[in-house]
Formats: C-alpha cells, structure tokens, sequence
C-alpha cells in the first residue's frame, strides 16, 4: 500500500483525497518525498492515517520504501485509537510487510503505553513480532519481556524471554469485593 502510495504520487500529478507531501525530488536514483501523508480506511472500515518526515523510494527497486521519523495513527474499533511513532522504517510493497526500528512508541485511546525496540508488522497476515526488549504498561500494570508476537490481528498476543509481570491492583474504596485472583505463568 504504502510501496504503491509512492509510486503513485511520483507518475499521477492529480493525488486522490487524503495524500499529500510537501515536495518531491529525484536525486541518487531514488525518489525523495518530504513530509508525505496519506489517510483513509482500511478494508474493515477502520480510519488511519501514516505521516513521515522523510520516505525515499529506489528506483531500481520500487518496492522498498524507507521512512524517517514516522506517525500513524490507527482506529481501534468504537472510536478507540492507537498512535505509533518510530524513528525509521522501511515498507516491503512486495510483501506487505513493514519494519519499524529505533525508539518505538506505543499509546492507545484505552489507557496502553509501550515501548519497542524494533517491530516486523506483516499487514496482509495481520501479524507483529518484535524480538528485542518490549515495555508496556496499562491502567497502574506493567509488562516488560525481552520478544513479543502478535497474532490474528492482535487477537493473540505472546510474551516470551525474561516476562515480568507487575500488576497494582485499581484503589477503589467503593468496592468491597475482592480482585480476581490472576495466574502467571
């Protein structure tokens, strides 16, 4: 998608709704896009859009695109969003798949943050691995492991390699019920 953006934008001088960038240029067999964005929806329908300070396109291989200081924001589902910022990426169009690397940051509308070092999305299986250190925490929670994976499009998620787990439990004076006890393995 992202592979196919670029090419487009480079050969069509009319840009459909929801791209943009802020100049173009040819230079080093490779085309330059400054501050590119694009936004839309996905095939279930849900918005998202992906900003980037810098993306180069070789032309001796177009279906690699690399991306600097990256922004994307995705719709989550009953207006629940998550924003995700890397520092570079590079976008496999053959594939579908994106690697995102250095300094990572997660934020969900529902209260996740995290961190990652590197991620490998695989946007057609809708799947996400990363095997460096992850740190996420949640509503006073805390996870920290040392590889994750995602799977079904976030429907399993696995922690795996040195998995810590801290878990607070919510000060609500206004219940006298006792927390569920929680398993960790």
């Amino acid at each position: 998608a992202a592979g196919g953006f670029f090419l487009f934008t480079y050969f069509v001088p009319d840009l459909p709704e929801g791209v943009s960038f802020g100049s173009i240029d040819v230079t080093n067999n490779a085309v330059v896009m400054e501050s590119p964005h694009v936004s839309g929806y996905t095939n279930n329908g849900r918005a998202y859009e992906l900003k980037a300070d810098r993306a180069e396109q070789s032309l001796e291989n177009t279906k690699v695109v690399t991306l600097q200081k990256i922004g994307a924001t995705i719709g989550l589902g009953n207006d629940d969003t998550a924003k995700v910022d890397a520092t570079t990426g590079t976008y496999y169009a053959d594939t579908q798949r994106l690697f995102l690397d250095k300094a990572i940051k997660l934020k969900t509308s529902t209260g996740i943050d995290g961190t990652l070092e590197n991620a490998d999305i695989d946007m057609k299986a809708g799947t996400m691995r990363s095997d460096k250190p992850i740190d996420f925490s949640a509503q006073g929670s805390r996870i920290q492991a040392n590889s994750v994976e995602v799977q079904d499009r976030g429907k399993r998620v696995m922690f795996r390699n040195g998995v810590k787990v801290t878990y607070t439990t919510p000060d609500d004076s206004t219940s006298p019920q006792p927390a569920a006890p929680s398993v960790i393995e």
